[in-house]
């Protein structure tokens, strides 16, 4: 699984991390980020952990939560997708997955895991 890139955003005081990969078809008009399409561009996750850590523990108290989006957060394959969103699970922040599946058609132990989930195609 890998990761494009993360951003820091103090509007809504969150780390973004952009996985790599979307399987829809016909992909989202308009999306806005379609150079995450291929699930292989960017690095793996665990190339990433050393920043999300140094960041965490310069910038934590200003994050309060942390956004995983994509390309398609839930297109990737389970185990790593689980084992990094445990790795997160571990800064004690609001957890937000972005995807374009309905809540119904999210595996329901998915669901417990995030505190909120923006769910629709991108419009």
């Amino acid at each position: 699984m890998n990761i494009v890139a993360i951003d820091y955003s103090m509007a809504t005081q969150s780390i973004d991390i952009f996985l790599s990969g979307c399987n829809a078809d016909p992909k989202c008009q308009d999306c806005h980020n379609p150079e995450s399409w291929d699930f292989n561009c960017g690095k793996d996750w665990k190339q990433w952990i050393f920043e999300i850590n140094n960041n965490m523990r310069k910038f934590g108290p200003m994050i309060k939560r942390i956004f995983i989006l994509g390309g398609e957060p839930l297109d990737q394959e389970p185990e790593p997708f689980s084992f990094f969103i445990e790795a997160m699970k571990e800064y004690h922040k609001e957890l937000w997955l972005f995807t374009r599946y309905e809540l119904d058609d999210i595996d329901p132990k998915t669901r417990k895991v995030f505190d909120y989930i923006k769910t629709g195609r991108y419009l």
